[in-house]
């Protein structure tokens, strides 16, 4: 017994609790403090779906919803999808690759390349731009 109280602090104080008895008799003075739990401190509230109807109807509302309301959805939205900027079929967009203004240009230039060389046939040259830069041959 004692070596199942371990060896920590709240020993001694466990040691100066344990009664021993030599048989299975005991006063009833400790049998009536006999206890395997402890008062409870405060109680434990009900679950929302342990309620009753009634309970529930007898219970006072903050609010009221308007009847067209949705407490409770039946399914998820579906997913819109991804929404990929216009621009060459395969080729990174400007703003996934970070580019600058004079890159663009360059793009376009080479976009223009390739339409003339005719080795795309799917690639149209792209409009003119009103940059200076920008001269389509």
């Amino acid at each position: 017994v004692y070596k199942g109280l371990g060896n920590n602090l709240l020993r001694q104080r466990h040691i100066q609790r344990l009664h021993l008895f030599p048989d299975m008799e005991m006063p009833d003075f400790v049998r009536e403090n006999l206890g395997n739990q402890l008062e409870q401190i405060q109680r434990v509230p009900k679950r929302s779906d342990e309620y009753t109807p009634e309970e529930r109807a007898r219970f006072s509302r903050l609010l009221r919803f308007p009847a067209d309301h949705v407490e409770k959805w039946e399914r998820s939205i579906p997913n819109p999808g991804r929404y990929e900027k216009p621009g060459l079929k395969g080729e990174p967009s400007d703003y996934e690759t970070g580019t600058t203004d004079d890159s663009h240009s360059l793009r376009h230039k080479r976009q223009h390349a390739i339409a003339l060389s005719g080795r795309d046939s799917d690639t149209v040259p792209c409009a003119p731009h009103s940059s200076p830069r920008h001269t389509s041959k």
